[in-house]
């Protein structure tokens, strides 16, 4: 079986709000909703985001 991508997340430093701008898109299969809604932020099931203040490197721990 293949892996198929279900979750792109692009980051980018927002320096006047000393924090990360987090845009999560989906293919339909993973409700980014639901993971931006648990690190503060919200949006649609397919196209959504926060923002996240803290280090890069743990950032990138699994989202959940």
């Amino acid at each position: 079986t293949g892996l198929e991508l279900q979750i792109c997340c692009n980051v980018y430093w927002d320096g006047d709000k000393d924090a990360f701008n987090v845009s999560l898109r989906s293919n339909g299969r993973v409700n980014v909703a639901t993971v931006a809604e648990n690190h503060g932020g919200g949006g649609h099931p397919c196209a959504s985001g926060f923002i996240y203040k803290g280090l890069l490197s743990d950032l990138f721990q699994p989202l959940n």
